[in-house]
């Protein structure tokens, strides 16, 4: 396999799971501002923007081809590949093993 194209994918990968941990933070510090702020209520920003709080509708879920999984990090209880399976597959999981 060629090394610089999964390099990358390791780069892209790291900084797409550092995305989502700062999005999950976000979203835990934002939820209880909307429910003070109260559903219903429209304010507008100093860009313009008008913003309402309003229910939750769900969300608009885009098919991708592929994802990956990858094992759990020393600090996770779970991941998305099992060790198993890693194992299986001739690696060594040293960075889950504690000193």
């Amino acid at each position: 396999m060629n090394g610089d194209l999964q390099n990358k994918f390791i780069q892209l990968a790291k900084q797409k799971e550092e995305l989502i941990k700062q999005l999950k933070e976000i979203n835990e510090s934002i939820e209880p501002l909307m429910e003070e702020i109260g559903e219903g209520t429209l304010f507008q920003c100093e860009e313009g923007l008008v913003f309402k709080v309003s229910p939750w509708k769900g969300q608009f879920v885009v098919p991708k081809r592929f994802e990956y999984v990858r094992i759990k990090r020393i600090d996770e209880s779970k991941g998305s590949l099992s060790q198993k399976e890693a194992k299986e597959g001739g690696f060594d999981l040293w960075n889950l093993k504690k000193d």
